[in-house]
């Protein structure tokens, strides 16, 4: 005891303590803050592709050529979009309305919410002739797919059921732009559906970075054939919150002060009868805006203590070999 007393009264013995209690601290450290550093060390890959949801817009009537516009707002707790019609050139009080229907598919489609609208369940049998077209083209897969990005699902969607909500909008002047429900005269200019963050926004406890996976939309007539639809157009804003920026958008976004802003690109596929549009499938990546200063400080304090716990070690192993060693000078000594 009295020789272990003095290795511990030594220099040596002074710096083992030492770095026995910074390892300490240091693993405590890694140990209490895990949930934090872990993502930061070891982060995982951020989704930046994959099925996402499918809202189809089938409209019908109507005396003039319209534009189709969903006006999308996105933030952390999920999405809303408005939809509306409106006609080139149409400057008075619109001159008729049309029906339309909204069908959403995809793996979070019974989470769509249309508050002003009555909520119709039906199987795929039950809906209309343009609307299963539009569900057939976009379950044969491929990277244009919604629902079936990775295109290993069964073509056939008999006996699956949906959620749809149907009414009638007037077709509003050039220049409306909408957001919410807008009913006015007993007339309704637009039509307000929600999705919630886990329908849009894809995130895990292993990566710091969050996707948001915008829906995408189709617009075809109710029974296939085209009367008076000329476009579809989409825009998203996505709200700008504290202390996360925009680290890669393809296609690119636009940046503003207050949020950031993506235009959807118009496709369309002629049909045997008539047209579906649809729009594109964009991925946008967000980060903490401090993300590199925190993985730099992660790695600094896990490279500390591995540091210092190799020295630990070292000094341990020195100190036990001196021990041993005058163990056994002490054992000679004494016989």
């Amino acid at each position: 005891m009295d020789l272990l007393r003095r290795i511990m009264r030594s220099e040596r013995g002074v710096l083992l303590v030492g770095s026995t209690a910074i390892l300490a601290i240091g693993v405590w450290l890694i140990a209490a803050s895990h949930g934090t550093w872990g993502p930061l060390l070891y982060p995982s890959s951020a989704v930046d592709s994959g099925a996402r949801n499918l809202i189809v817009i089938s409209t019908d009537g109507g005396e003039r050529d319209y534009e189709t516009v969903v006006n999308a707002e996105v933030d952390a707790h999920g999405e809303k979009f408005t939809m509306l019609v409106r006609s080139p050139g149409l400057t008075d009080e619109p001159s008729s309305r049309i029906d339309f229907q909204i069908t959403a598919a995809g793996p979070h489609s019974a989470m769509l919410r249309c508050p002003s609208l009555m909520r119709k369940p039906g199987t795929y049998e039950n809906l209309p002739s343009g609307v299963r077209t539009a569900l057939d083209i976009d379950a044969s897969g491929g990277l244009g797919s919604a629902i079936n990005f990775a295109g290993d699902r069964a073509s056939k969607l008999d006996g699956t059921e949906y959620t749809t909500y149907a009414g009638m909008l007037g077709i509003d002047s050039e220049s409306a732009w909408r957001t919410g429900d807008f009913v006015e005269r007993g007339w309704q200019w637009s039509v307000q559906c929600s999705l919630p963050r886990s329908a849009v926004w894809r995130s895990s406890p292993d990566n710091a970075e969050s996707s948001l996976l915008i829906p995408q939309v189709n617009l075809v007539g109710t029974d296939g054939t085209v009367d008076h639809q000329t476009a579809l157009s989409m825009w998203t804003s996505i709200e700008r919150q504290s202390g996360v920026e925009l680290a890669q958008s393809y296609p690119p976004a636009e940046s503003f002060d207050a949020y950031w802003r993506y235009r959807s690109l118009d496709n369309q596929i002629t049909l045997e009868k008539g047209t579906l549009r649809y729009t594109d499938q964009p991925t946008l990546l967000f980060a903490p805006r401090d993300l590199p200063v925190r993985q730099t400080q992660a790695w600094g304090i896990a490279g500390l203590v591995l540091g210092v716990g190799g020295s630990l070690v070292v000094s341990w192993a020195v100190a036990l070999v001196k021990l041993l060693h005058a163990l056994v000078v002490g054992r000679r000594t004494v016989s």
